[in-house]
């Protein structure tokens, strides 16, 4: 289970705007914003998982009120979650999905979050949890990214997910750390990340390896 509640970068999810700023997204989708739309592509890879490709979008409905779409592991089993965000203050905003196990699956979970940005600074607290209470997790992430010209930032997150001792979760914890470096151009950012992913599995050993992320988000 991947759960969403305090921040915005393992999914390098930005929002680019025409001045050239940009707020990173650490949990796939997560954003704090003015309440503005956005759309996501990105695709994560590490040694311990392999490869795997996210999609999302975020589309305003009424003054701050947004609708969240999204699907995980399009190249898996197909995660499709979708809900509502609100910003409940400038670069605050609050969270309520509901994720599917799969497209043919009807169960699912419930998660919230709240995502947070200050200048450079960002981050998030996720926690989800299924009806039965058989699996949940959660998850916190912080990112700092700093402007190296008009158009360009670079800088380094961290994420780290545990999923409190269910049993109905395949990852016991994962974590990932590194750097981030963002392109802005008008108003789509490209973000890369690079660093290290650590990786448990339900009875067995804490592993650790490379892992990577290349994302594309568009705000409007």
């Amino acid at each position: 289970m991947r759960a969403l509640i305090l921040l915005a970068a393992l999914g390098g999810v930005a929002e680019a705007g025409n001045d050239g700023h940009e707020l990173v997204g650490i949990t796939a989708g997560t954003r704090a914003g003015d309440g503005g739309g956005f759309v996501l592509a990105q695709s994560d890879w590490n040694s311990s998982s392999g490869l795997t490709l996210t999609g999302g979008a975020e589309i305003p409905v009424w003054r701050r009120l947004r609708a969240v779409l999204r699907v995980q592991d399009f190249a898996g089993t197909g995660r499709p979650g979708a809900g509502l965000a609100y910003v409940v203050a400038p670069y605050a905003t609050a969270y309520l999905l509901y994720k599917a196990e799969g497209f043919s699956e009807p169960g699912g979970e419930i998660e919230g979050a709240l995502a947070l940005a200050h200048g450079p600074f960002a981050g998030s607290l996720t926690f989800g949890q299924d009806a039965d209470a058989k699996s949940r997790d959660v998850e916190g992430a912080a990112a700092a990214r700093f402007p190296i010209s008009d158009r360009v930032f670079a800088g380094a997150m961290a994420r780290y997910r545990d999923a409190l001792g269910t049993t109905g979760e395949a990852l016991a914890r994962d974590s990932f750390g590194g750097a981030v470096a963002t392109v802005v151009v008008d108003r789509v950012a490209i973000s890369a990340l690079a660093g290290v992913a650590g990786v448990q599995r339900v009875g067995q050993h804490f592993e650790a390896g490379p892992a990577a992320t290349l994302a594309i988000g568009a705000a409007f």
